[in-house]
């Protein structure tokens, strides 16, 4: 078999699947396809260079590398506010995606709990010392509370606010009362982390 793929391997390229197909089906191994094809140039058995070594989470272990040389020089790690709309049970689920979220860029959430008004929210982020904040809650909730907590937050110093979860509809009025982004399944969470920290001078680009 050896011959035979030899022989069928060394035609013109033009009929090298052709060939290579063919003394396949007719018992050729692996190993003895890969000998004739060595052959059928220089005499030597054929190589091939070794894939290059790509870590996908390479990216993110950038942003976490930067996020954590940002904490040895300032004394603390970039944060963000969970700003949570009313009961455990309504904000849990969205701000634990949030924590995971920005957690990836290395960014530490401060999470205080829930809020039934605008103003215990904007209070709380005032004493947090954050200056980016995330409202986290069921879509009634932010139905209900956006409209008075995104001002309030944004009066009590939120330099950018996001809201977890899809808008929807409702996008064009949660930003007019002050919401700048959305977080959701399906976003790029690699840019969003990126963008964040360049707000909050961790990295230059």
């Amino acid at each position: 078999w050896a011959s035979l793929a030899s022989r069928s391997v060394t035609k013109a390229s033009a009929s090298l699947i052709t060939g290579s197909a063919s003394a396949a089906a007719g018992g050729a191994t692996l190993g003895e396809l890969a000998r004739a094809l060595g052959a059928g140039s220089t005499g030597a058995p054929a190589s091939a260079e070794a894939l290059p070594v790509i870590k996908l989470a390479d990216a993110f272990e950038t942003l976490r590398d930067a996020s954590d040389a940002h904490a040895v020089r300032t004394g603390k790690p970039p944060q963000i506010f969970l700003a949570n709309l009313g009961t455990i049970a309504k904000y849990t689920a969205r701000a634990d995606f949030s924590r995971n979220f920005f957690g990836t860029g290395g960014v530490r959430p401060v999470d205080v709990g829930g809020f039934n008004d605008a103003e215990a929210a904007a209070a709380a982020f005032r004493e947090s010392g954050c200056r980016v904040a995330i409202l986290c809650s069921a879509d009634p909730l932010y139905e209900g509370m956006v409209a008075s907590v995104a001002p309030a937050l944004k009066a009590a110093g939120a330099e950018y606010l996001y809201l977890a979860g899809n808008p929807g509809a409702n996008e064009e009025a949660y930003r007019a009362a002050g919401v700048d982004a959305f977080i959701m399944l399906g976003g790029d969470v690699l840019a969003t982390n990126r963008d964040l920290l360049k707000r909050l001078g961790v990295i230059d680009a």
